[in-house]
């Protein structure tokens, strides 16, 4: 269940660039499978639709990995996070608004 749902005021924080490849990786997969199981009973426009998905998939996908290598990995990408975490926590407080 998603801990916002029951106060809509409340921002959920952000996640980490490797949570974020790891949930794309993840969905990438799942749209493979799925085009490779419409190959016979989808029609075109499905077929059409879910390869744009996975081009656009793994385009984002290609842009988080260069984003972390360029920040230098893990650790940098985490502390990155969290210092916009720190941002946010900073103006939710300033406008009232519960993180």
């Amino acid at each position: 269940m998603d801990p916002t749902a029951s106060d809509p005021l409340k921002i959920p924080k952000i996640p980490s660039l490797i949570d974020l490849i790891q949930d794309l990786w993840a969905r990438q997969k799942d749209i493979q499978t799925f085009i490779a199981e419409a190959r016979n009973h989808a029609t075109l426009d499905q077929k059409i639709s879910a390869l744009n998905l996975y081009g656009q998939n793994a385009s984002r996908l290609g842009r988080l990995v260069r984003y972390t290598e360029a920040i230098g990995g893990g650790d940098k990408a985490q502390k990155l996070a969290d210092s916009l975490n720190e941002a946010l926590d900073t103006l939710a407080e300033e406008f009232g608004v519960k993180l």
